[in-house]
């Protein structure tokens, strides 16, 4: 019953098309029968997704997972002799991101560390090997695949705890660049890079958001100055990278053939995530949108601070593109099953600047966000996206796609999202009312972050 539920139920809702050439269906369906890893692995997903609505079967996903870590627990103390086997680092990356199927709150990082030493020592051997000599693999070998469900792993869990950017420079030995045949990757789609991105821009604005929280409970010392300067140098390179990337097509690209997916959501998918870094960086870094549109200068002056504020306009633009990009999506599309964490940054950037007090004799009609002494059409669409019927609008679209989200895949860290962006609204409104028309107030943004942390919601949102 759970191998059938497995194949008819877990692929469809784990993958962003679902055909032969994904591999999380024909790889794993070739190898899971003469791999008691990876079937104990199956049987465990299998049994935790079904938990959901029948808690009886609680017992039997973690059964199941206990055996699944005693065999890769086992099996790690051959490699050092037989070499690192693509399917202990499989079974390894399927534990890591299943964790929050168990237990909501669950990150498991032991797997990941564990996955990254594996990897290092497969990228040595797949340097020597045929990639097409692996079963049921699709054309680009063993290698891109599984190195496309890491970078998305790293990008899912780089939100939730505490790592230098160093130990993320491995995802760079890959260059897609020089690949000349695309096939999609079940978790990634089109490109593995733009998840790499997204991986570093969690862990840096993490980096970022703690540093905040000690700063606020302690004096802004040099070291600290310096510190805040370095993060800024890898934002500003991140930033970089993120606006001169482009998926590729000029080469060859592999049309899975799922009818409810078609390849364009996939390139869509790459465009999402790539607004959806840059935004998450502005939004730790606003000095980046003021220095980009000569308005600032780098950290470390208080002019600079001030003349980001007044780009929190560009901030809900930005926020609002992405979500009319998601909108260009269909529900059924499986593109959307890998949303969730783009609707949590783009969503919990839907903040008003300000809600005009009665009181002070201010006009309703709100207040153009200017980023220059002078009006032009840039400004005046960036009014209207912070205007409050259509923050409203599209939190209003943000809260609909979690749910129809929640009501297809059925898992915890959905709801964890939603709550931490209900939570991000309310105080940004509570924080808000009563505040005066003057042009010059602006309040910071809540960040959702911050939030997560303040509330224990962390979890694995993919």
């Amino acid at each position: 019953i759970l191998t059938d539920y497995y194949f008819s139920s877990i692929c469809p809702i784990n993958s962003c098309f679902d055909t032969y050439y994904n591999p999380l269906r024909s790889y794993v369906g070739t190898m899971m029968f003469s791999c008691p890893l990876l079937f104990q692995c199956v049987m465990s997903m299998s049994a935790a997704h079904l938990s959901q609505k029948s808690p009886d079967m609680i017992h039997v996903a973690l059964s199941y997972r206990k055996q699944a870590v005693a065999s890769l627990t086992s099996q790690l103390s051959l490699c050092t002799v037989a070499g690192t086997d693509s399917t202990l680092l499989l079974g390894s990356i399927l534990l890591g991101m299943t964790s929050s199927w168990h237990n909501v709150s669950s990150v498991d990082v032991v797997f990941l560390r564990t996955a990254r030493i594996m990897v290092k020592e497969f990228m040595v051997q797949q340097q020597h090997s045929n990639p097409k000599d692996q079963p049921g693999v699709h054309p680009t070998g063993t290698f891109s695949f599984i190195f496309g469900l890491l970078a998305y792993w790293e990008a899912m869990v780089s939100f939730i705890f505490d790592q230098r950017l160093e130990e993320l420079n491995y995802l760079l030995l890959h260059d897609e660049q020089n690949d000349h045949l695309i096939c999609p990757n079940p978790w990634t789609g089109v490109s593995n890079r733009v998840f790499v991105y997204m991986a570093q821009t969690g862990a840096l604005s993490r980096q970022k958001i703690m540093g905040d929280i000690f700063l606020q409970i302690s004096c802004t010392t040099p070291a600290s100055e310096e510190i805040l300067s370095e993060q800024y140098k890898h934002a500003a390179d991140l930033e970089r990278r993120l606006l001169e990337f482009v998926p590729r097509r000029d080469v060859e690209i592999i049309d899975p053939g799922d009818a409810i997916t078609p390849l364009d959501h996939l390139f869509r998918l790459a465009q999402i995530y790539r607004l959806s870094a840059l935004l998450q960086i502005y939004l730790c870094f606003p000095d980046l949108v003021a220095k980009s549109r000569g308005l600032g200068t780098p950290p470390g002056n208080s002019q600079a601070r001030q003349s980001s504020r007044p780009c929190r306009g560009f901030l809900v633009t930005l926020a609002v593109n992405i979500l009319n990009v998601i909108a260009t999506i269909p529900q059924e599309s499986r593109v959307n099953l890998f949303l969730t964490l783009p609707l949590l940054i783009a969503g919990s950037t839907l903040q008003c600047d300000r809600i005009p007090a009665r009181s002070t004799g201010c006009s309703e009609k709100p207040e153009p966000i200017l980023c220059g002494s002078v009006r032009t059409i840039e400004s005046e669409l960036m009014t209207s996206s912070t205007a409050d019927y259509m923050i409203q609008h599209w939190r209003s679209f943000t809260r609909s796609r979690l749910e129809v989200l929640y009501d297809f895949i059925g898992l915890g860290p959905i709801t964890r999202a939603s709550l931490i962006l209900e939570s991000v609204w309310k105080r940004a409104d509570t924080d808000t009312v009563g505040m005066t028309c003057e042009p010059s107030e602006s309040l910071e943004m809540v960040h959702w972050m911050k939030i997560m942390m303040e509330s224990h919601l962390e979890s694995i949102f993919g």
